[in-house]
């Protein structure tokens, strides 16, 4: 099931320094002969944050209320109800959750968010999935194999169309129940055929298994942001434009172009080398 990640001008930049000279900075070392991580305009990686955080905070809501139901997880288990879902809805947000059978997978109960009312959890009446979930169903499963050095136990997938392509871009989320540790690493994003059988690119959006500690902070001192290095593409990523907004914790991303702000999903470029 699903698990939260609990989940300018140079005198600006000096002062942002100083401002945050106490908190932990982590550097991710870089291997000169791997491949970059391909950089999106920072127009589109907004967005794609925006879209990764929408996701998984319903998803997260979602899974939380059906683990509520009678029998709990111990009920869900035995009715083969696993943790893959899709997202579905236009004026509503649909979390679908589906059960694994011998022949294949089938819905087995919806989430469904409406505006201005509370979440309703029901059993879905016609079990059969459609072509298009069973290839979203079919994309995560081919992402979550391409975990090739996990950096946690768990890892939530959001699945979003990669523009006009036709292809799915899958988000492997590095997921944690402490809501102290920022997964700054370990997240992958994948691209996936439309039909979701075959995969298009595997990149591996971090050097490290890096994570941050929010409550590691001198005694008397108070946290006003995490800084980090990253090293693998030349601007800041959707994960972390993602993480701003999970943790609502500013972010300070140093790469190769200079020092990034990432402030509730927002990127502002606060220094350029």
């Amino acid at each position: 099931m699903q698990k939260r990640h609990t989940t300018c001008r140079n005198s600006l930049a000096r002062s942002v320094f100083v401002a945050i000279s106490c908190l932990m900075t982590v550097m991710i070392a870089a291997a000169a002969d791997e491949t970059a991580v391909r950089d999106l305009p920072i127009e589109i990686v907004t967005k794609l944050a925006a879209e990764i955080y929408r996701q998984d905070t319903y998803a997260a809501e979602a899974t939380d209320l059906l683990l509520q139901g009678p029998g709990g997880p111990s009920a869900l288990e035995s009715e083969g109800v696993r943790g893959l879902w899709v997202v579905t809805g236009n004026d509503r947000e649909v979390i679908r959750f589906v059960r694994e059978a011998p022949d294949g997978f089938t819905a087995a109960y919806d989430v469904t968010f409406l505006p201005d009312q509370r979440p309703v959890v029901s059993r879905v009446k016609n079990p059969r999935l459609s072509e298009a979930e069973l290839a979203q169903l079919r994309a995560r499963q081919l992402a979550r194999r391409q975990v090739s050095q996990p950096c946690a136990q768990q890892y939530n997938t959001v699945a979003l169309p990669d523009g006009s392509s036709g292809n799915l871009l899958i988000y492997a989320l590095a997921a944690t129940d402490d809501p102290n540790l920022v997964l700054i690493g370990g997240h992958y994003r994948i691209t996936v055929s439309g039909d979701g059988r075959s995969v298009r690119l595997v990149e591996k959006l971090s050097k490290s298994c890096l994570a941050l500690k929010k409550n590691e902070v001198p005694r008397g001192g108070k946290l006003s942001a995490l800084l980090a290095t990253h090293v693998v593409s030349e601007f800041p990523l959707e994960t972390h434009g993602y993480l701003s907004l999970l943790h609502k914790q500013p972010l300070y991303i140093r790469t190769k172009k200079g020092m990034w702000k990432v402030d509730a999903g927002e990127f502002t470029l606060v220094e350029q080398r």
